[in-house]
């Protein structure tokens, strides 16, 4: 097995950790010689307690500097010294549900590539919409994922990126401008070469949205991305399909979401309250809220109760 470290920074408002983000972890262990989790909020005994299960150290944190802050503490507090005796470091988030595929299989297939970085999906350059300023967006590879090998870990330029990170920033707009779709572009700049996972659908469809991930997500699963953007269902027109997509095409655990499928057919039977009387679209995004809040079974258990 190659000899990779990974950096996971996780925020929760409720100060829980979700179910899907241990999910996340208990898949990634048996890839990875060292885990380091980076939570931006705080956690309680038996949320560390869980941890401790698949992560070799716990770092607590304001949220300061968001996921770019968080990632600098934890590069400098390891050292790019010790960083620099892995063969990789990859730079994870907690935005996305998974793996719903194969995760090793999936690293077998990026390591085999002659890049000196990857990712698992690319927003798409544009004359404008950065956040904050509304001009132009450079295509990078989108933040919640990166891959760097070790040539790169031992660059100077790797090295400077990551001195430039304000990790007190309050403003997320600056952390998006100045970090997040800047990072691919000062690494290009310098020679390095990249791949993502899931290539661009931007020649064959010249009108689709630049962030295919978020807005295209039944695409990305054909393609077998082991990545779903927890906001997705947000976005996505028709969530019923995408579940039924992500329980026939993947092997993530979602027979609940099967069943919830089925509210939109007899939702109507349903007692009539604030909060119960969903339309099918309104379900999910209540579901999804409280998934993200580590709550999700509670929720399911509640409405499943009405029909069953």
């Amino acid at each position: 097995m190659k000899n990779r470290i990974l950096i996971f920074v996780h925020y929760n408002r409720q100060n829980d950790v979700a179910g899907y983000v241990l999910y996340w972890l208990e898949h990634l262990k048996p890839i990875f010689s060292r885990i380091i989790f980076v939570s931006n909020s705080k956690l309680g005994y038996a949320e560390k307690e869980n941890l401790e299960l698949f992560c070799d150290e716990i770092l607590e944190r304001k949220n300061e500097g968001f996921d770019f802050g968080a990632w600098k503490e934890a590069i400098f507090t390891e050292s790019l010294e010790q960083l620099s005796t892995y063969d990789s470091l990859t730079l994870m988030n907690d935005t996305c549900f998974g793996p719903l595929f194969d995760i090793q299989e999936y690293y077998k297939i990026m390591e085999s590539k002659e890049v000196d970085f990857w990712g698992n999906s690319m927003h798409e350059s544009t004359k404008k919409g950065m956040p904050g300023t509304n001009t132009c967006i450079p295509s990078h590879i989108q933040s919640y994922f990166f891959v760097f090998n070790q040539n790169i870990i031992q660059s100077k330029e790797f090295k400077e990126f990551w001195e430039s990170v304000n990790e007190k920033e309050k403003n997320v707009l600056k952390i998006i401008q100045k970090y997040e779709t800047q990072l691919t572009q000062k690494l290009t700049q310098t020679g390095f070469v990249y791949k993502v996972y899931v290539e661009s659908q931007a020649k064959e469809y010249k009108d689709m949205h630049p962030n295919l991930l978020l807005i295209y997500p039944d695409i990305c699963i054909q393609k077998k991305s082991p990545f779903l953007k927890v906001k997705s269902f947000l976005f996505f027109k028709d969530q019923e399909s995408l579940i039924r997509l992500i329980l026939e095409k993947t092997t993530y655990p979602l027979d609940w979401l099967y069943l919830l499928s089925r509210f939109q057919f007899v939702n109507k039977t349903l007692e009539t309250t604030t909060k119960e009387n969903l339309t099918w679209k309104e379900l999910l995004i209540e579901i999804i809220k409280f998934c993200i809040r580590g709550k999700c079974r509670k929720l399911v258990k509640k409405y499943i109760k009405k029909i069953y």
